[in-house]
């Protein structure tokens, strides 16, 4: 068992509240999506399973969640074709972008669901779903327009004009979302015909310029999602180093200083979108579980800390923000709330953020970033609040002792009195029962011009904030928590991160 606490499970709880509004139940949710048919029915069940499984422990909040997946399953075939999916069923004519996009979402909660409750008739709407309308739209992926595109605004909008069989979206490359869809589709049926689709697909994304083309960058992203799953079924080591060479690009041309995203690649006039900082902060962990990268645990902890948690509103949603990048230094509210999206997409992060609490190699247990977990299993039990920022201090209680070993991360150039850290982890015994509880210093560092504390990007402000650090003659303190503030307070908060 594994229990979250504190901070993360305060967020969990405030989105988990934010998604029990009318809007992403049955009897509203079908008449939210517009043009994007599957979108914000699949975001919605796809945060439902993902906080069903963070809030482990929690029996009755997940039997909540239960209920609401129940109405919303038991109302969906009112609302799809006769082949299980959203929209109009494939003529075999043109392919509608956003119908793409949006079912590839759809196909991931109902597969989520269908894992949960191992009811059949979820399995065979999921084979039904490749046979009639992934694997036959597959070919029109061989002549995926590359021309400039409208530029769209926050929802995204179809453009109108049919270009190579193609109904086009201004969230440029959001068709490639289906990869994730596809793959996980794929993990469940094992169907040949789509196999060779997602291959073919793969190829053909490889050949995009989509830095220049100026993709979205959460389209580009959860493509390489889908193409890294697919890389732990077929162990083909070509699929790694793509999905690799694609991070490479984002964190090159696509990431701020704050370590969210620029919407779109090359348009820095635009805003940061935490459905695509969700994306990165999967890619993160998976990259680092699959390959050991200290430079993959790193970036998971600095997308956290200085993006996820700040990006969350006291609403439980959340919202858009400026790009702070080169000339773009100030960071304010953009959008309050995209709940649309981001509010469905942050509660699929924060159970992906839940499930990396704890990483256990046989008998070793990792923390990997900061956060408070009650873990137990047939070896050990033990507690540990690793929420050092606020408080600079881990408290450990070891409640079942055993050979075994506890590693937890901590930023580069920090100190626990009393304690050895090596290659950034704090190595403690849980051989015996008792409470421990340790100082941390955390120090400032200065990269690039920007200045952190731990992992923790410190800002200019016109306000002066605790705890606070006099910097180059100038005061910096934490990043602001948007959680904290209303929207009307939120819209007289700038920060600076230069």
């Amino acid at each position: 068992m594994k229990k979250i606490l504190k901070d993360l499970k305060r967020r969990i709880s405030l989105n988990r509240d934010r998604l029990s509004d009318s809007i992403y139940q049955y009897t509203d949710v079908f008449t939210q999506g517009g043009s994007w048919p599957g979108d914000f029915e699949g975001r919605d069940v796809l945060a439902l399973t993902s906080l069903y499984h963070a809030l482990d422990g929690y029996k009755e909040e997940q039997e909540n969640i239960l209920a609401q997946l129940k109405s919303l399953f038991d109302h969906i075939p009112l609302h799809t074709n006769a082949y299980g999916y959203f929209g109009e069923a494939f003529n075999g004519e043109y392919v509608d972008e956003q119908q793409v996009s949006g079912n590839s979402w759809y196909l991931r909660g109902l597969i989520e669901y269908y894992y949960i409750t191992k009811d059949e008739k979820y399995l065979h709407q999921i084979q039904s779903i490749v046979k009639q309308f992934l694997v036959p739209i597959a070919p029109f992926y061989d002549h995926y327009p590359t021309g400039k595109r409208e530029r769209g605004g926050v929802g995204g909008k179809l453009e109108g004009s049919f270009i190579n069989g193609w109904k086009l979206s201004t969230d440029v490359g959001c068709a490639f979302i289906m990869m994730d869809g596809m793959t996980k589709a794929y993990e469940v049926t094992h169907n040949e015909d789509l196999k060779k689709a997602i291959e073919k697909i793969i190829e053909n994304f490889l050949t995009i310029d989509y830095v220049n083309l100026e993709c979205q960058t959460h389209a580009t992203l959860s493509c390489a999602r889908g193409i890294l799953r697919f890389y732990r079924m077929t162990k083909n080591d070509k699929y790694l180093k793509d999905v690799e060479h694609i991070f490479s690009d984002y964190l090159k041309d696509g990431m701020t200083y704050d370590y969210s995203n620029i919407n779109w690649f090359k348009r820095e006039d635009t805003w940061t979108e935490p459905c695509c900082i969700v994306d990165s902060l999967i890619l993160t962990k998976e990259l680092y579980l699959i390959t050991n990268k200290k430079e993959y645990l790193d970036l998971f902890n600095r997308i956290y800390t200085n993006s996820i948690r700040t990006f969350q509103r006291n609403n439980g949603g959340a919202g858009c923000a400026t790009c702070a990048i080169h000339s773009h230094y100030d960071m304010k509210m953009f959008l309050y709330e995209a709940f649309f999206c981001c509010t469905m997409r942050l509660g699929n992060g924060l159970g992906s953020i839940a499930d990396f609490t704890i990483v256990k190699k046989d008998n070793q247990y990792f923390i990997p970033f900061t956060c408070a977990v009650d873990y137990e299993d047939e070896e050990v039990a033990f507690l540990v609040d690793a929420e050092f920022y606020e408080g600079k201090r881990i408290q450990i209680e070891v409640k079942k002792a055993s050979n075994a070993e506890l590693f937890i991360r901590l930023p580069e150039n920090a100190k626990v009195e009393g304690y050895p850290i090596e290659n950034g982890w704090l190595h403690l015994s849980l051989n015996e029962k008792g409470k421990m509880n340790l100082f941390v210093s955390l120090q400032i560092k200065k990269e690039n011009g920007l200045h952190f504390y731990g992992d923790m990007l410190l800002t200019r402000k016109d306000e002066v904030l605790e705890p606070h650090f006099l910097l180059d003659n100038q005061v910096y303190s934490y990043l602001y928590d948007s959680s904290l503030f209303t929207e009307e307070e939120l819209k007289g908060k700038i920060q600076y991160v230069k």
